[in-house]
């Protein structure tokens, strides 16, 4: 079978445009003379899309250029060129990509077409965070999860919760670890149990579906980094009952939880030697940062001994 290179796409297309033709003039051939010229830069750039992303990335510029051409123009054509641009288009130009996914985005709005509007979204708020733009990385993973609560509907309900999951995920990894925003890093992660009361999700779901027990383990420890350590015990107690994964971290939570405490009663009383103490706690620490290989787990942690001991792991 022979295969279709795509300059034959573009050979015909420039032979169309370099056409001149008295029919040209009346309206109707003039809209299948640019419906042919854009199908035919699209379909060439289908093909270039497997091989030379920049000879891609021209084909669906110049099928843009003609399907806006086109009189009374199908604006689903225009919106999925757009789409397609963004994905070719250099990745340095971060400014142009996303005007193509929000040009995309505003055409889809309108024609009530939303299956693809929330990956949108989060592409964006990709891009910002790859140049650390961190406020409108924020901005744009919110507006994945606000469009998901407001189109989702019971048949992609299972899907949209753990996308969800994931983009609180990587919110509070942001505020956490990018802006050392560690309030704003537990309001996010406390949306995991919103999510997860909303849903009435069963005990079942929540051990085995949705990854909660790196949110437990996270929440424990932003509420011991506040130095409350009451509030860290009562929710270390609570997820244990729930989660039957957290049996095996509970005991090494509790305690560096007591440790903590302990040797916060005992660095004011020079008859104890809280050296010993000390040891205690980094170990217990390195034991938890070693068990969950996890950056906010390490950044939080790290946090909690350097307050406590002036040490850093």
């Amino acid at each position: 079978m022979t295969e279709i290179c795509p300059e034959l796409y573009i050979n015909e297309a420039e032979i169309i445009i370099n056409s001149i033709n008295i029919f040209d003039y009346i309206c109707c051939r003039k809209k299948e003379k640019y419906k042919n010229i854009a199908n035919l830069y699209k379909n060439a750039g289908n093909l270039y899309k497997m091989k030379d992303l920049n000879l891609s990335y021209e084909s669906y510029e110049k099928s843009l250029y003609y399907f806006y051409k086109i009189p009374y123009n199908n604006q689903k054509n225009i919106a999925d060129c757009y789409v397609n641009c963004a994905l070719t288009c250099d990745k340095q130009y971060h400014e142009k990509i996303i005007n193509y996914y929000i040009k995309a985005i505003d055409i889809y709005l309108l024609l009530d077409l939303n299956n693809k509007i929330a990956k949108f979204y989060e592409n964006i708020a990709d891009i910002y965070l790859s140049i650390n733009d961190f406020n409108n990385t924020i901005l744009y993973y919110e507006k994945v999860c606000e469009f998901l609560d407001n189109y989702t509907n019971k048949y992609d309900n299972y899907d949209s919760i753990l996308k969800k999951e994931e983009i609180y995920n990587k919110l509070a990894t942001i505020y956490i670890i990018n802006m050392n925003d560690y309030e704003k890093g537990l309001e996010t992660y406390k949306k995991y149990e919103l999510l997860y009361i909303k849903n009435n999700v069963v005990d079942n779901f929540c051990n085995n579906y949705v990854n909660y027990k790196k949110y437990f383990i996270i929440t424990v420890l932003l509420f011991l980094l506040k130095k409350d350590y009451t509030q860290s015990l009562v929710l270390l107690d609570y997820y244990e009952t729930i989660c039957k994964y957290l049996k095996k971290d509970y005991f090494i939570l509790y305690d560096l939880i007591k440790n903590i405490q302990n040797y916060n009663v005992e660095k004011y009383d020079i008859d104890n030697n809280i050296v010993k103490r000390e040891k205690i706690i980094v170990s217990l620490s390195n034991d938890i940062i070693n068990k969950y290989n996890n950056i906010v787990v390490k950044n939080i942690i790290n946090k909690v001994v350097f307050n406590v001991c002036d040490k850093h792991l």
